[in-house]
């Protein structure tokens, strides 16, 4: 700018109107610095955000792990019901309607640290990156006054699940032989059902009951959500940079979609792009698969 002035002055003497070029380069120069500023401002809010998220799949793997102490080694049931959709996996309990306190069905999943207390904290089963992409997945949301978390808010026009920012689904290490219609055959972590009687609702088949000793422990037991690729939580430039993945000795490992050597059929990613009408909430075969990639 002082360069432009001074360039004027040494021309007219004054320093005088600009031209219309001169105008358009500074308006040009402002908007550029604007946009690095901007950008510099969400690569920072998303470090941010990504080391909370790790810090909280950290907390509820020493929840799992005070869990498994009082239930006889047993880790809390997943509430993904036979014969339903896999977005099931991050709910932790229903209500019967919006702003009613009578809960139709649960605790279950993650919902079960919190009810018996093994993480205190519920804002620890939200992840502040996909809290800002949907906040039918924030904490703010299922906390509104007067009744606080957990409840469903007054008015609130979806179904009145009480959704968690993250995909609880233990996964045995006894496998099985599945054939997708749609992906082919594949070797996944068996997946039994049982009847199960939760606190509130009627008898439900669920994935049957398993000891924390049973599970693989080179498979994920709690991710980010998976559910579909525009609610993919940590990006960088506009893009999924990757998601957090916690396994059941409690490390938790950034799985990179960038630097995923893994490509083509054999990598996870694969799978949002050629998943149902809905991505994998509504598909039971490539959510199983995409669960099954990530590594420790």
């Amino acid at each position: 700018m002082k360069e432009l002035i001074a360039t004027r002055r040494r021309k007219s003497g004054s320093a005088g109107a600009f031209t219309l070029t001169e105008l358009l380069v500074v308006i040009g120069m402002t908007a550029l610095l604007g946009a690095v500023l901007l950008s510099a401002s969400f690569t920072t809010q998303e470090r941010i955000s990504r080391a909370q998220c790790v810090s909280n799949l950290r907390q509820i793997g020493v929840g799992m792990n005070l869990y498994c102490a009082e239930a006889n080694g047993y880790v809390p049931i997943c509430g993904w019901a036979q014969n339903q959709n896999p977005w099931q996996t991050y709910e932790a309990c229903r209500f019967d309607s919006a702003g009613s306190p009578n809960l139709t069905r649960g605790f279950e999943s993650l919902g079960l640290l919190f009810r018996t207390k093994a993480v205190v904290d519920p804002k620890t089963f939200y992840c502040p990156s996909t809290a800002r992409i949907n906040s039918d997945f924030s904490y703010d949301l299922y906390a509104t006054a007067p009744s606080g978390w957990p409840s469903i808010p007054v008015g609130y026009t979806g179904n009145p699940y009480l959704r968690m920012g993250y995909n609880y689904y233990p996964q045995l290490g006894a496998t099985e032989r599945i054939n997708s219609p749609t992906y082919g055959p594949f070797t996944l972590p068996k997946l039994t059902y049982s009847l199960v009687q939760l606190e509130f609702g009627t008898p439900l088949s669920l994935p049957s009951p398993a000891k924390l000793t049973e599970l693989n422990p080179q498979k994920s037991i709690t991710t980010d959500l998976v559910n579909m690729t525009n609610q993919l939580s940590h990006r960088a430039t506009g893009s999924v940079a990757g998601l957090n993945a916690l396994y059941p000795d409690g490390r938790v490992v950034f799985q990179n979609a960038r630097t995923d050597s893994r490509t083509g059929i054999n990598s996870p990613w694969y799978y949002w792009f050629w998943a149902s009408e809905y991505g994998p909430s509504n598909d039971p075969s490539a959510f199983r698969i995409i669960m099954n990639y990530w590594k420790p």
